[in-house]
């Protein structure tokens, strides 16, 4: 859901997209505990997929310390400079810590948005 809805629905509507995802993956309608699964399933993969681009750099470089991150301009900014190439150890902790620092937001706003407490307890209906 997260990489085929968002994307494909600049100007549509995600949940019709989200109900034609559901309705495909169940063979049916989906239910409230079932949306309820997806929305907090798609936050924690964001928060996966976070952690995994980190991963990449463990034993490549020393641990660490601090996770400031680059913003996505200024990411491409220093690859246009030079000052961080591609095939530099540099890269994907750079790469991991701004993945990480936009999934980790993405995730946050999720938790703290309406109706994010009640998909906590749909969730847990079966």
């Amino acid at each position: 859901a997260n990489n085929f809805v968002v994307p494909a629905a600049p100007g549509g509507s995600v949940d019709a997209l989200e109900e034609q995802l559901l309705r495909a993956y169940l063979g049916r309608a989906p239910d409230r505990p079932t949306r309820s699964r997806l929305v907090l399933m798609r936050e924690l993969n964001r928060l996966f997929y976070g952690c995994l681009m980190m991963s990449t750099s463990i034993g490549r470089a020393l641990p660490a310390t601090d996770l400031a991150a680059l913003s996505p301009e200024a990411f491409h900014d220093e690859i246009a400079s030079g000052r961080l190439s591609l095939g530099s150890p540099l890269l994907l902790p750079a790469m991991g810590k701004m993945q990480l620092a936009a999934f980790l937001a993405a995730f946050l706003a999720a938790v703290d948005a309406p109706g994010f407490d009640q998909a906590l307890q749909d969730a847990r209906s079966d």
